[in-house]
């Protein structure tokens, strides 16, 4: 199977920042950013990318929990490989070329971003900003954030 450069798995994916069932509105903490047990420096970074830039543009702090920490109180957002990351993707980061990265969104508003170790969660995050997010970085202290 030719996967290109990027791979992206979409359920159901609309823009503005709505997917699926999940839609992440501003001020109302519906949605948990969900880490491995035994997450990288790599998932660590691409959750409080997330983190940041969701409050950046008004859609409110999004807390960061490890998997074994997650209460379920809130939809996860999956930033890595957890096991409930390779349940919904059908994937496993062996099977990941090293540039790639996959964003799924399930029917019932779970996400998953992940890739492969090295740096795939991190692709995956600042894919899903650019491209539903309209957040744009010219260079390493120069970005474009617009609000919700």
């Amino acid at each position: 199977m030719n996967r290109g450069r990027s791979i992206f798995v979409f359920a159901l994916l609309l823009c503005g920042i709505a997917f699926g069932d999940m839609t992440l509105t501003r001020g109302a903490v519906t949605h948990s950013i969900v880490i491995p047990n035994d997450s990288t420096p790599v998932d660590l970074n691409a959750a409080k990318e997330l983190q940041h830039y969701c409050e950046c543009i008004g859609l409110g702090y999004l807390p960061i929990n490890r998997v074994r920490e997650f209460s379920g109180n809130a939809l996860p957002i999956y930033v890595g490989w957890s096991d409930m990351a390779k349940e919904i993707t059908k994937l496993s980061p062996e099977e990941m070329a090293l540039d790639e990265s996959v964003i799924c969104v399930t029917s019932d508003g779970r996400a998953v971003f992940a890739g492969h170790p090295t740096r795939g969660a991190l692709y995956a995050v600042y894919r899903f900003l650019e491209k539903y997010c309209d957040i744009r970085w010219w260079s390493g202290n120069e970005e474009t954030t617009h609000l919700v």
